[in-house]
C-alpha cells in the first residue's frame, strides 16, 4: 500500500517489515562519569576516558551496523544461492535481492529495519537473514570490546513514513522484547519472526522466489537457538557465523576477548552480591562454554 506524502510528493510503504531495536547496557552509570566540566588535569583525563566509553562505544557500534547494512546490501547480487540458479532464474530473483536495509539511531539506542513486501505482492526472507546475520556478528565484535548489547528482533506491519525512520506494530514489538524479554546481553528474537521463516520453510510452492525464500529462511532458522528460558535469540557463536567470519583466526581471537569478557563480569557481579546481573552473566558464560566444548571457537 503506498500513501502520497503532500508535503513532499514521496511516498511511503506500508507492510510486513522485520525490524530490530539493539541497546547498548551500562550506558547511564557512565555518562554521570562526565555530567560535570572538568577542572583540572587529572579530572580532564577521567572525563576524557569517561567519553571514550560511552561516546567512543556508541559510534562504534552505530558504525559497525551501519557498515554492515552497507556491504550486505552491495553484496546481494553477489550471493553464493544465486550461482545455483540458471539465466532466466536469476533474473526472477533480482526482486528478492533488490530490498532496503535500513539503520537509524537515537543516543544509545539503534534500530535497523527492512521491507519485507516487494513489488508484485510478495514478500522476500532476504532481510530477515541479514538482520540475523548482522545482529550476530555485531554482537560478537561487541563483546569482544567489552561492549554489552541487548537486543530484539520481531516481523510486523510498520511503515516508512517518516523520513530515514521506521514506525508501527513491529518497532514496538521489537522494544518490548528489548525491554522486557532480553534481560541480558543478547538478542531475542520474536514469535512472529520464527513463524514466518517456518512458513517459508513448509510453503508448498515451487517457483523460483519460493525456492530462494526457503533457502533463506532454513539458513536464517539456523542463526537462532533456544535459550535456558525457552526464548529464541541469535546464535552469535553458530557455525554459520564461524564458517563466513572473514578469518579463522580472526573468529577464534574474537571469541575468546569476549569470553574472557563475560567471565570477568560474572566473576564481578558475583563479588558484589548482585544476584541478578551475576545469574545473568552466568547464562551468558554457559552459552560461551557450551558453543566452545561444541568446537565453535
Amino acid at each position: 500500500m503506498d500513501r502520497e506524502r503532500a508535503s513532499t510528493g514521496d511516498t511511503s510503504t506500508c507492510g510486513l517489515y522485520v525490524v530490530g531495536l539493539i541497546d547498548l547496557l551500562n550506558q547511564g552509570k557512565q555518562l554521570d562519569e562526565w555530567s560535570q566540566f572538568p577542572d583540572g588535569s587529572e579530572e580532564e583525563a577521567n572525563f576524557v576516558q569517561a567519553l571514550k566509553r560511552t561516546v567512543g562505544r556508541v559510534h562504534s557500534i552505530r558504525k559497525a551496523f551501519k557498515g554492515f547494512a552497507e556491504a550486505y546490501t552491495r553484496r546481494s547480487e553477489g550471493h553464493p544461492l544465486r550461482a545455483q540458479l540458471t539465466e532466466e532464474q536469476k533474473a526472477e530473483s533480482r526482486r528478492l535481492l533488490d530490498f532496503e536495509f535500513n539503520c537509524q539511531s537515537f543516543s544509545d539506542t539503534i534500530v535497523l529495519y527492512s521491507p519485507l513486501t516487494i513489488p508484485g505482492g510478495d514478500t522476500t526472507v532476504y532481510g530477515v537473514y541479514g538482520m540475523l546475520f548482522g545482529s550476530a556478528s555485531v554482537l560478537l565484535m561487541a563483546l569482544a570490546e567489552g561492549v554489552p548489547l541487548r537486543g530484539g528482533i520481531e516481523v510486523g506491519m510498520a511503515i516508512d513514513y517518516f523520513p530515514d525512520e521506521v514506525y508501527g506494530p513491529a518497532l514496538r514489538r521489537a522494544y518490548l522484547l528489548e525491554q522486557h524479554v532480553a534481560q541480558y546481553p543478547r538478542i531475542v528474537v520474536g514469535r512472529e519472526t520464527v513463524a514466518y521463516l517456518r512458513h517459508c520453510v513448509d510453503s508448498p510452492v515451487d517457483d523460483v522466489a519460493s525456492k530462494l525464500n526457503r533457502e533463506f529462511a532454513k539458513v536464517s532458522l539456523s542463526l537462532i537457538a533456544e535459550d535456558q528460558d525457552g526464548v529464541s535469540f541469535v546464535d552469535f557463536l553458530g557455525q554459520h557465523v564461524r564458517q563466513l567470519y572473514p578469518s579463522e583466526s580472526d573468529y577464534c581471537e574474537t571469541v575468546k576477548k569476549g569470553y574472557e569478557f563475560v567471565k570477568r563480569e560474572h566473576k564481578r557481579f558475583a563479588a558484589a552480591r548482585d544476584h541478578k546481573l551475576a545469574l545473568r552473566y552466568a547464562w551468558l558464560r554457559q552459552y560461551y562454554e557450551s558453543r566452545i566444548q561444541q568446537g565453535n571457537a
